[in-house]
């Protein structure tokens, strides 16, 4: 029985496999420790972007906080303030400003149409005038009427009076307005007082001619 050769090839075949297979397993275990290593940073990272986030939140909830808190404090001050402004504001239709000024409200029916008019005007002016001397007589006028007897139970006709009761301008006065009006619109105020007084002066000097004559007979 012939015994067999030892192949050297066969041995260095298997020598080079072995090698092969360990170096795999050490890249692989190479690539894994990488691995795990780039994981811890990441996880690093994202704990750090987390701490960040968390730090801005925190910083955004506290402004947010420290602005409500103004916005309320604004509301509260602005509430104030317009509590005051409407306790000092005067409970009249005709409103008196601060820069020499006066608002006119009026309602009133003419020719069958009930008028809704408001207007700022100088306090000055001959259309403020007009209008607060007209107000005066209405009040005048209402003072001076007798107090009548109170009804308990008010009639159909005395509701239907009350409901309708709107400020009537008659036609003479409601001219006296539009007049008025014109007159400040086109600023002739002063010349009509001018050209009123020499009238009036040529009605004197005609008066007294007239004495003189009557004297002289």
């Amino acid at each position: 029985m012939k015994e067999e050769e030892y192949d050297s090839s066969e041995d260095a075949d298997f020598q080079l496999e072995e090698s092969i297979l360990s170096s795999e397993e050490e890249e692989e275990e190479i690539i894994e420790n990488l691995h795990q290593t780039n994981l811890e940073v990441i996880s690093d990272q994202q704990r750090e972007e987390v701490n960040d986030i968390w730090k801005q939140l925190s910083g955004l909830g506290q402004k947010a906080i420290v602005n409500t808190d103004q916005g309320n404090f604004k509301v509260a001050e602005n509430s104030v303030k317009s509590e005051a402004i409407k306790t000092e504001t005067v409970p009249a239709k005709d409103r008196v400003n601060d820069d020499k000024t006066i608002t006119i409200s009026r309602t009133y029916e003419f020719a069958g149409e009930t008028i809704k008019e408001e207007k700022t005007v100088l306090i000055d002016s001959e259309e403020a005038k007009a209008h607060l001397n007209s107000t005066k007589l209405k009040e005048t006028s209402k003072v001076s009427k007798p107090l009548g007897r109170k009804r308990k139970r008010p009639s159909l006709i005395d509701a239907v009076i009350s409901n309708s009761n709107q400020t009537k301008l008659s036609t003479l006065e409601k001219s006296r307005l539009d007049w008025a009006s014109y007159v400040d619109k086109n600023k002739i105020s002063d010349e009509l007082k001018y050209k009123n007084r020499d009238g009036y002066l040529e009605k004197q000097a005609f008066l007294t001619r007239v004495d003189e004559k009557s004297r002289k007979k």
